[in-house]
């Protein structure tokens, strides 16, 4: 079997989030970082926000391609602010290989083996933390539809991956 590397994902929670999030925007314009065994995929430094999107599209995007990642089909996330991809094969049994890709081609780490159920925790363990601090900043947007979906589609994946025998998620208290 392959040797997999620790997945760490984290969106930004600047004041900037903050503000947008405050005024109403439940799909702030924020950094996302993607580190594997202490290593940027993008390469930048890891105290630094390498790479900007729509924090609750990119959330969604992520959950609606999960299904297919846990069915072993390569799959590719899309991140909607910049041309990057987040391309997923499947390699070894409970393998993922994950490839930051850019217009010009893939990051310098090229395709990183990651363990399935350390993909799919970790994903979902951030987006569930963007999910509740969107709501302590600004609990009016409980109501906002594309909020309800996101706890819609954040149920969904728990119980596809519970279905599967993948551990449910653990939530993060680091602020």
């Amino acid at each position: 079997m392959t040797d997999t590397r620790r997945l760490s994902v984290a969106f930004e929670y600047s004041d900037h989030f903050t503000i947008q999030v405050q005024n109403g925007n439940s799909n702030p314009l924020s950094g996302l970082r993607f580190t594997v065994d202490e290593t940027s995929l993008s390469g930048v430094a890891l105290d630094t926000f390498g790479i900007e999107d729509y924090l609750l599209t990119f959330s969604r995007e992520v959950l609606s391609k999960l299904p297919e990642i846990l069915d072993r089909k390569k799959t590719t996330i899309e991140l909607f602010a910049l041309p990057v991809e987040l391309v997923c094969e499947p390699s070894d049994e409970g393998v993922v290989d994950l490839t930051l890709m850019y217009a010009s081609g893939p990051a310098e780490t090229g395709a990183v083996p990651i363990a399935l159920e350390g993909f799919c925790t970790e994903f979902v363990a951030t987006i569930t933390e963007f999910y509740r601090r969107l709501l302590a900043v600004n609990p009016s947007l409980e109501d906002d539809e594309k909020v309800r979906k996101l706890r819609a589609d954040l149920d969904s994946i728990e119980a596809i991956m519970s279905e599967v025998g993948i551990r449910e998620h653990t939530e993060r208290t680091d602020e």
